[in-house]
C-alpha cells in the first residue's frame, strides 16, 4: 500500500518542490497536488517548465505525483462557479482549466484528477448536474486516452453521484467520498 499526502498539508518553507522533499522525509510515497485559487496558471503544474521542475522534485525525493486536485474550482477564483457558472463563458473558462489539469496529470504521471464540487460551485441545481455531466463526457475520452481518472467529490448523495457517473458512462469517471461529506 502506498500513502500520499495533499500538497497543503506539508507546507514547505520553499513551496511545492521543498514540499517533495518534505513529504519523502515524513514518509510518504506520493503527493497530491493542490492547484490553488484565485490564478490557477500561477502553480508550477500549470507551465513546461514548472512541470520540468516537479518531475525533477519528484525523482530526487522519490515520491511520486499521486494526483492533482483542481482546489481552485471552489476556493473562489475569477472563473466564478466553474463548470456548473450560469455564464456560459465562466463555464467554457472551467472546462480548459479542466482540460489543462488532466493533461498536467498526464505529463506528470499522476493517475488521477480529483474534482471537487464544494462552495461556489456545489451541485444544488439540476442544471448543476446537467452541466457537469456534460463537461465530463467532453472530456472523457482525453483522460481515457492519456491514462487519467478522474475523480468526482461531492457532497450529494451516493445516488446522485452514480446517475451523474451513469450518465457520463465512462470508465475514466470515478467517484470519492470523504466520510465528512453530510449524509443525505
Amino acid at each position: 500500500m502506498k500513502y500520499s499526502v495533499l500538497e497543503r498539508t506539508v507546507p514547505s518553507e520553499n513551496g511545492t518542490v521543498d514540499t517533495f522533499h518534505d513529504a519523502g522525509t515524513a514518509g510518504f510515497d506520493g503527493i497530491s497536488l493542490q492547484i490553488d485559487g484565485p490564478d490557477p496558471t500561477t502553480h508550477l503544474s500549470w507551465s513546461p517548465e514548472g512541470r520540468a521542475k516537479l518531475r525533477r522534485a519528484a525523482v530526487e525525493s522519490g515520491v511520486e505525483v499521486a494526483s492533482l486536485c483542481p482546489s481552485f474550482y471552489w476556493q473562489g477564483w475569477d472563473g466564478e462557479a466553474g463548470l456548473v457558472s450560469d455564464d456560459p463563458s465562466q463555464r467554457k473558462k472551467a472546462m480548459n482549466a479542466l482540460e489543462h489539469s488532466i493533461d498536467a496529470a498526464g505529463a506528470l504521471s499522476a493517475d488521477t484528477v480529483l474534482l471537487p464540487f464544494f462552495r461556489v460551485c456545489e451541485l444544488t441545481e439540476e442544471k448543476h448536474k446537467d452541466r457537469v455531466i456534460d463537461a465530463l463526457s467532453n472530456v472523457a475520452d482525453t483522460a481515457e486516452l492519456i491514462d487519467v481518472t478522474i475523480t468526482m467529490e461531492t457532497t450529494l448523495p451516493a445516488a446522485e453521484n452514480a446517475h451523474i457517473a451513469d450518465a457520463v458512462d465512462s470508465p475514466p469517471l470515478k467517484l470519492c467520498y470523504v466520510l465528512a461529506i453530510k449524509a443525505p
